[in-house]
């Protein structure tokens, strides 16, 4: 749990420092795609990467895991056959199953 709670409060961190950097106009406006960047491409995976190199593995393969991985792959699978049956384009049902299945896998 504790390592879980490291990871958020590390988020929870840039986050706050972002919006201070914001509000403050301490970096120009053309920095935030840049920035936004290197959070989705650097950091992101860097923080995950860091998290699971050093999480117990025995830990995380529980009953919650089992449940999240069926909660995701049966809201996509709904969600794929109510977009198909509504006719929906392609991008539709793709965008939507994989939005429902990870958003119910989270929890």
């Amino acid at each position: 749990m504790g390592q879980a709670v490291q990871g958020v409060s590390v988020i929870a961190l840039l986050m706050v420092i972002g919006f201070v950097l914001a509000r403050t106009r301490a970096l120009p406006p053309s920095a935030a795609p840049a920035l936004t960047a290197v959070v989705y491409w650097a950091a992101t995976p860097a923080l995950l990467f860091h998290q699971l190199a050093h999480a117990d593995v025995v830990n995380a393969l529980t009953w919650p895991l089992v449940v999240a991985a069926a909660s995701g792959l049966s809201t996509a699978l709904i969600c794929a056959g109510l977009l198909k049956l509504v006719k929906a384009d392609r991008q539709s049902v793709v965008l939507g199953a994989m939005s429902g299945s990870l958003t119910n896998a989270v929890h």
